[in-house]
C-alpha cells in the first residue's frame, strides 16, 4: 500500500519502483492496494479523482509486468467519520445535527473497517495465491445508502441526525480543505451518485468479495459502538 498524495506522478512512480525492484529481486507475487479509475468508469466525465485513478493506473502497470499479481480495492474508512470530514454531523445554529452533501440520500457507499478488516481480504489472497491471481477484492463489509448511515448515526449517538442537500457552491464554502481536495471530493461524490464507487457492478463486486474474506466483517453499527461518535 502506498500512502496517496497530492502529485498524481510522485505516487505512480513510487509504485513503479518498488514494482521494479520486487520484479528485480525475483520476487514472485505481488498483492497492490488499489483503486477504481473513476475517470474511466465514468467515460472521462469526471477528471480530478486523481487519488483514485493513479492507483488504478499503477495496477495497469503492475498486471503488465512478468510477475503474478492480486489486488485489494478498499471502499471507503469507516475511520473516516472519527475525523472531522465532511461525513461528520454537524451542529447547525438551530441545535440540530446536520449532514449536509450535495448529492442524493440514496447514494451508495462501501465501508470497510480498515485497520481491523483489510487483513481478512489479503488473507484471502496470501491463502490461495493461485485462485486470486489477477483478481481484485473489492473491500468493504457492504454497500450502505446515505440515508441508512444516518439512521445507524442517530442510534449510536443518540442524537437526531438528519440529511440536508446542498449546492456544489455551499458544500464548497463548508469545506475547510485546498482546492484541489475539495474538487476531488465533489467529483468522487458526483460520482458515487451516477455510478457507484466500484461501478455499475459495485453490489456483486463487494458480495464476491465478502463472501470470499477470512473473517467476520465489521458492520458500520459494531464500529461505531466500538468507536463511538462524539459530537460536541
Amino acid at each position: 500500500m502506498t500512502a496517496p498524495l497530492l502529485s498524481p506522478d510522485v505516487e505512480y512512480d513510487t509504485v513503479k519502483t518498488i514494482a521494479d525492484v520486487a520484479l528485480e529481486n525475483d520476487a514472485k507475487y505481488i498483492i497492490f492496494s488499489t483503486l477504481p479509475s473513476i475517470h474511466e468508469l465514468s467515460g472521462g466525465k469526471y477528471t480530478k479523482v486523481t487519488l483514485f485513478d493513479i492507483k488504478a493506473k499503477a495496477e495497469q502497470y503492475i498486471r503488465g509486468l512478468p510477475i503474478q499479481s492480486a489486488f485489494c480495492s478498499l471502499g471507503s474508512f469507516m475511520e473516516n467519520f472519527e475525523s472531522a470530514s465532511f461525513l461528520t454531523p454537524r451542529k447547525e445554529e438551530d441545535g440540530t445535527w446536520v449532514v449536509a452533501l450535495h448529492v442524493s440520500p440514496n447514494i451508495q457507499w462501501p465501508l470497510v473497517n480498515a485497520v481491523g478488516d483489510t487483513g481478512k481480504f489479503v488473507g484471502a489472497i496470501l491463502a490461495e495465491p493461485a485462485r486470486f491471481e489477477g483478481k481484485t477484492l473489492c473491500g468493504a463489509t457492504k454497500l450502505y445508502s446515505l440515508g441508512e448511515m444516518i439512521s445507524i448515526m442517530s442510534k449510536a449517538t443518540g442524537k437526531n441526525i438528519t440529511y440536508k442537500r446542498i449546492s456544489t457552491e455551499e458544500f464548497k464554502k463548508r469545506m475547510k480543505l485546498p482546492d484541489v481536495l475539495v474538487d476531488m471530493f465533489m467529483e468522487m461524490l458526483a460520482f458515487l451518485d451516477d455510478t457507484g464507487y466500484f461501478g455499475s457492478d459495485s453490489e456483486k463486486l463487494v458480495a464476491w468479495a465478502v463472501n470470499n474474506a477470512r473473517g467476520k466483517l465489521t458492520t458500520f453499527e459494531e464500529y461505531l459502538e466500538a468507536h463511538p461518535l462524539r459530537l460536541e
